[in-house]
């Protein structure tokens, strides 16, 4: 069985749009949908008449990673796919996933192309993890410059024929299938990101765990991407470099660079964020 868990926070109509995607695909196995709404200002509302979705509302906002791991420890498959509810699955989506990752044992996490409404490619499909030459250049925007440079372009891959299977650091959360087995031996989601990089850390663990982490192009979603916080006092920006912030602390002894270009990477991040804070 497939668990599919998409945690909500503000997005009702796509919700609504996107658990009518995953029952309009064309999906071989059994499968549940569990939803968790983290104390959306808008609550669901919609009629549930389907005996495989299962709808639980948090009283407050706990953040993706602890509503995920709750999400999976209630959930009923041996493969779980957590997707975005700002998303739409093609029909053939969810199944490419779940017959990739049962026929490629060594692989630990797969996920798929991630396009606009437009049909325009998302760069965050795939991403390298985070380097102070990536900070760097996404600092001065050399990756939107360079793009086809296999140094500028390296964060997303860039570099890269988007057509193509790759084996990455890490894959989207919007779109994201593993094995139960994989989450117990890996471990569950780091709560201390509360919002960006709890995927990319996963990720992470997964390659230390010597499992592979594959981006697979024959299948897509649509993602609207940050629909959640259209009406959100929240910066994005800011978010997304406080967490690659507690990334970089978690594991800087993985890094390989000398002390002096782990101190300035360390530094860099945080003369950033505060940057960030003051507009």
């Amino acid at each position: 069985m497939i668990s599919i868990i998409i945690i909500n926070y503000n997005v009702l109509d796509h919700l609504k749009s996107c658990i009518k995607s995953i029952y309009n695909s064309d999906i071989k196995s059994e499968f549940e949908i569990i939803v968790i709404d983290n104390n959306s200002p808008e609550p669901i509302d919609f009629p549930n008449d389907k005996d495989n979705l299962r709808i639980i509302q948090f009283e407050k906002n706990l953040g993706f990673a602890k509503a995920v791991n709750y999400a999976i420890s209630i959930s009923l498959g041996s493969e779980i796919l957590l997707l975005n509810p700002d998303t739409l699955v093609h029909k053939n989506t969810i199944q490419v996933l779940n017959d990739f990752i049962l026929e490629n044992i060594d692989v630990g996490i797969v996920g798929c192309k991630v396009v606009f409404s437009s049909g325009k490619y998302q760069l965050s499909s795939k991403r390298h993890f985070p380097t102070i030459g990536i900070v760097i250049t996404k600092l001065f925007k050399l990756d939107k410059v360079f793009s086809r440079s296999k140094y500028f372009g390296k964060y997303n891959y860039t570099y890269l024929d988007a057509n193509e299977l790759a084996y990455v650091d890490s894959v989207s959360g919007a779109c994201m299938m593993f094995r139960k087995e994989t989450f117990i031996d890996i471990g569950s989601f780091d709560e201390s990101f509360f919002l960006y990089f709890e995927d990319t850390d996963f990720c992470y663990r997964a390659l230390k765990k010597q499992y592979k982490v594959v981006y697979n192009p024959k299948c897509k979603i649509v993602h609207y991407k940050r629909e959640s916080f259209k009406n959100s006092t929240l910066s994005v920006n800011l978010e997304f470099y406080k967490s690659m912030y507690i990334f970089y602390n978690k594991y800087i002894d993985d890094y390989k660079n000398n002390f002096f270009i782990k101190f300035l990477f360390k530094y860099v991040l945080l003369f950033y964020i505060r940057l960030l804070g003051r507009n």
